[in-house]
C-alpha cells in the first residue's frame, strides 16, 4: 500500500504512493471541469500476487496473518462494494482527491 512500508516491497509501495499522488494531482487539475477523482486503497487480500508470494516465501502468509490479527476490524473486500460505488454518486460531490483506505485499521497497526 502506498501509505505503509513493508519489508522487501519498496518498489511496490512506491508505485502505490505514485498512484495516490496522481489521484490528487488529477483531482486538482480536473476540478474546474467538475470531474471527481478519488482513489480506493483496499486492505490486504489473497490476490494472485499474494498467493505466488506465499508459495515462494511460506513465512509471508504467517506474517500477513499476524499483522491482520492486529486490525481493529475484520475488513475484507466483501464489505466494501457499496462504499466504493458511493464515490460515483451525487452524494459524494464534495469528495475530491481523496484516498479512501478501506482496511479495517490495517495501516494503524
Amino acid at each position: 500500500m502506498g501509505s505503509l512500508a513493508e519489508q522487501n516491497l519498496a518498489l511496490y509501495g512506491l508505485t502505490k504512493a505514485a498512484l495516490i499522488h496522481l489521484t490528487m494531482s488529477m483531482a486538482f487539475e480536473l476540478a474546474p471541469a467538475n470531474i471527481m477523482v478519488n482513489a480506493v486503497s483496499p486492505g490486504p487480500t489473497m490476490t494472485e500476487y499474494n498467493v505466488e508470494r506465499t508459495r515462494q516465501h511460506p513465512d509471508y502468509l504467517a506474517h500477513k496473518a499476524a499483522v491482520s490479527s492486529e486490525r481493529p476490524l475484520p475488513a475484507g473486500p466483501t464489505r466494501s462494494p457499496r462504499l466504493y460505488a458511493s464515490l460515483a454518486t451525487t452524494s459524494a460531490t464534495n469528495i475530491q482527491g481523496h484516498n479512501l483506505v478501506v482496511d479495517g485499521g490495517y495501516v494503524i497497526h
